[in-house]
């Protein structure tokens, strides 16, 4: 009996053997891994975009519209289309109507890059006015429930696609101005839909000039990681630089085929300026065109900076230092 075991367990030794050797007959050794280099699309994928279109916007006053003027009325309406405009093409400048304020156009652009990781279709929407306050004869306070109906998809180059429903509450402030009625406020938050609170986009805003040099920035790396060449590479230092180069390579690891990045900075803290240089603290709302499954699908990233800039002698501003993580890499580099 123990000799027909031994047996047994000799040639169970050498099927598993045989076993081994076969399943390793045909096949290489793995390749020492490397820096990861960027795929560009095919020309197939070039095919595959953001699906250029005009937006079907539909809105419509309900609730209690009569205890507004018709003026009134009509601005509101007005600057709920901009809203959803902004929502289908926040890549794309709104027209300047006397309806609202630059401000708002901005705030309103911001809310929908945020909302951008959809494609937004047709969208229909009532707007609920509620408890008009008249702070004077010229300026009046007033809620607005608006209640949408949306199409979109998650499918880049197509319009179509499933409909989603929400609402949203907003604090809308009136004045009246010469060109007629005007929304000069808007109080809203939708941070548990899109991440967006009301200020988040214009709020504690640095001058103009330093603002472009953040804005500078953001595009170079966002042009390094989408494979385009940088409109202004001496809007940071060497460093820097070499930074947007590797966290393209932490991009390509994450996303492999990529089409378009873009990325608007919001959030920002107040300002701390010594002399000739600034910090700021905001966070950038990155959003990156990539091929997922065979269509191009996108995805939004929040990452939280803090920039050094240093005023150069033709009064630019240059970014000479940043603290982030994003994409599994981090970054340090200082003045």
């Amino acid at each position: 009996m123990n000799r027909l075991f031994r047996r047994l367990s000799l040639l169970l030794c050498v099927l598993l053997l045989l076993i081994t050797a076969l399943s390793g007959c045909g096949t290489s050794p793995a390749a020492p891994s490397g820096p990861s280099t960027p795929q560009a699309p095919t020309a197939e994928d070039e095919a595959l975009r953001r699906a250029p279109f005009q937006p079907v916007i539909t809105c419509e006053l309900a609730g209690e519209a009569e205890t507004l003027t018709e003026e009134q009325q009509q601005a509101i309406l007005s600057y709920t289309t901009m809203l959803c405009t902004a929502l289908a093409r926040p890549d794309d400048p709104l027209p300047e109507e006397p309806y609202t304020t630059d401000t708002l156009r901005q705030e309103a652009l911001t809310r929908g890059f945020l909302w951008s990781s959809y494609i937004w279709g047709e969208q229909r929407v009532q707007v609920y006015p509620m408890n008009p306050i008249y702070r004077s004869e010229d300026a009046v306070e007033v809620w607005a429930s608006l209640r949408v109906e949306a199409n979109y998809s998650s499918d880049l180059t197509q319009t179509t696609g499933d409909t989603f429903g929400y609402g949203s509450l907003h604090h809308l402030t009136l004045n009246r101005t010469a060109q007629g009625w005007q929304v000069v406020g808007d109080d809203c938050e939708e941070s548990d839909l899109c991440g967006y609170l009301s200020g988040c986009g214009t709020a504690s805003l640095p001058s103009e000039d330093i603002l472009a040099g953040i804005q500078n920035y953001l595009d170079l790396r966002a042009a390094v990681m989408a494979g385009r060449t940088p409109a202004a590479p001496a809007c940071c230092t060497a460093p820097l630089r070499e930074d947007a180069q590797a966290l393209a390579e932490a991009a390509v690891d994450e996303y492999a085929v990529i089409y378009d990045v873009q990325c608007r900075p919001a959030y920002f803290a107040p300002m701390q300026q010594s002399g000739e240089t600034v910090q700021v603290t905001f966070r950038e709302i990155l959003r990156v065109d990539h091929l997922r499954q065979g269509v191009i699908a996108a995805t939004r990233t929040s990452v939280d900076h803090t920039l050094t800039l240093r005023r150069q002698t033709d009064g630019s501003w240059q970014v000479c230092g940043d603290s982030y993580e994003a994409l599994g890499h981090t970054c340090a580099v200082t003045p």
